[in-house]
Formats: C-alpha cells, structure tokens, sequence
C-alpha cells in the first residue's frame, strides 16, 4: 500500500498479483493490547492477508489516505505470521510459510539498504521481529527479499545513510 500523494501507486502491482493468485499481504497499523519488555513501540505493524481483487477494492483510505484493511475484518485474516489475526507483537510460528518479497516505502536508500523512512520505524520493527523468529527445523527465518521503492527525486549522492538500527 502507498501513500497518495509521497509515494509510487502500487495499485496495478497489488492487483497483478492477486489475479495471479499470489498470497498478498499488507500492512495494518495498531496499538498493542499491553506494552511489552522487549523493546516494542506502543503501536506496531502486521502484514493481513487479501482475499481476492474485490477485498483489496474493499480498502478504505486511512488518516494519511492509504488504503486500509477495515477493524472490523481483522480478526479473521491470516497474517504473515502464521496465525489468524493480529500477532501483538509477538515473533512468527515455527511453521509460517514465509514471506518472499516485502515493498517497503522509503524516502532514500544507501547501497547497503539502510533504508531511511517516514519516521515511525513501524517497518524496520517489522522486519526485526520477522527474522527473530525460528523455522520448524530451529534455523534463523530466511529474511524477505526487500524490494523498496522511492519517487524519483529522493536519490541522494551518498553511500551510506545514518542509520541507528541495527542491521538485519
């Protein structure tokens, strides 16, 4: 999903690739129900699967006019996880298939992928909590091929961003 008016439309991605029968995941933004010891921000984001073309027509713009999944559906939706529903912070199962491919929206980004965002990290939390979790077999979860994607004008001429999080 895209901000309107910041950032690259990924509508006719999204759409493509639910018409191919693709497992389409996007973000959903919430409060946790407690705070947590480890670290975790008071709101966090999970990846929710769509249904089909009509569930991703479904979407209603959020507060910055992003297309959203509506509350009121969460509760039956498969995340990335491996679960229904939304996760609370907490790391994926064992067996949760895995994702491929994350887009992530970022302003710029250095030749390492330190990506530099809209501020709220609810990304890079994201990712960090991804890979802190174990396959069936007890190895590290593989980590996503990240794909981000940024408007034109948001190259920057250096090789490396200030970055204060850690590396994945």
């Amino acid at each position: 999903m895209s901000m309107p008016s910041a950032e690259i439309n990924t509508e006719s991605l999204t759409k493509d690739a639910l018409s191919s029968g693709k497992h389409v995941f996007v973000p959903y933004i919430y409060k946790l129900k407690q705070p947590r010891q480890n670290n975790l921000p008071v709101s966090i984001m999970d990846m929710l699967q769509l249904a089909s073309e009509d569930d991703y027509a479904s979407l209603q713009p959020d507060k910055w006019g992003i297309p959203s999944i509506l509350k009121e559906t969460v509760s039956s939706r498969t995340n990335s996880f491996g679960g229904k529903d939304l996760t609370d912070g907490d790391a994926p199962a064992p067996d949760a298939a895995g994702l491929d491919v994350i887009l992530m929206p970022c302003m710029a980004f250095d030749q390492d992928l330190n990506r530099l965002g809209h501020g709220k990290g609810y990304y890079d939390n994201f990712l960090t909590r991804y890979c802190s979790g174990k396959t069936a077999d007890g190895q590290n979860r593989k980590k996503p091929f990240l794909g981000m994607y940024r408007r034109p004008f948001s190259i920057f001429p250096m090789t490396t961003l200030p970055s204060d999080h850690k590396k994945l």
